[in-house]
């Protein structure tokens, strides 16, 4: 009960914040539009998490390509909103570019669970997502989707250091 409690609570936080961006009239649009964006994704990341650490593997099977987006598109969200803040007042088209891996990940990941079958999928989830027994042997598209899970680390680094970069300077000219 507690565990469950503490694996949601980071999603209400985020459901939360959602909320209070979309009631405040006050903020420039812009911003407020970048923060719902933020805030939605979070949240769809943390329904994924919670969906993870309370072994919910059919549901987590189901939100795995969603879970992939969130967690590669939060960090170029976050770089966003320090742009908005500290520069930008109009939004420009060629920030969609930056979701371009999101996009790409998640959307491999769901075509290739698609051509796994349920089966297959799932015994994925367990072995390679909970490490639950050695990998038994994998179709071709299930070894694209253990590449697929294997550089989302590696993305994800990337991103990091590129936002916190960017964002340290961008802040510091602020």
């Amino acid at each position: 009960m507690i565990k469950t409690a503490f694996t949601l609570l980071p999603m209400f936080v985020s459901l939360f914040w959602l909320v209070m961006v979309l009631i405040d009239t006050q903020r420039a649009k812009p911003i407020r539009l970048i923060l719902s964006v933020f805030f939605s994704i979070t949240f769809l990341l943390y329904l994924s998490h919670a969906f993870y650490f309370n072994f919910e593997y059919q549901n987590y099977l189901h939100f795995d390509a969603v879970y992939k987006f969130a967690n590669i598109a939060v960090f170029p969200l976050y770089l966003l909103y320090i742009v908005y803040l500290t520069r930008e007042v109009n939004f420009r088209p060629v920030y969609l570019l930056l979701f371009v891996p999101a996009f790409l990940v998640s959307s491999t990941t769901q075509i290739l669970y698609l051509f796994m079958g349920d089966e297959e999928a799932l015994s994925f989830i367990r072995q390679v997502v909970y490490w639950e027994g050695p990998v038994i042997q994998l179709s071709p598209y299930g070894s694209i989707q253990l590449f697929v899970h294997r550089i989302i680390p590696i993305v994800f680094t990337l991103q990091l250091v590129v936002v916190s970069v960017v964002g340290s300077r961008l802040l510091v000219q602020f």
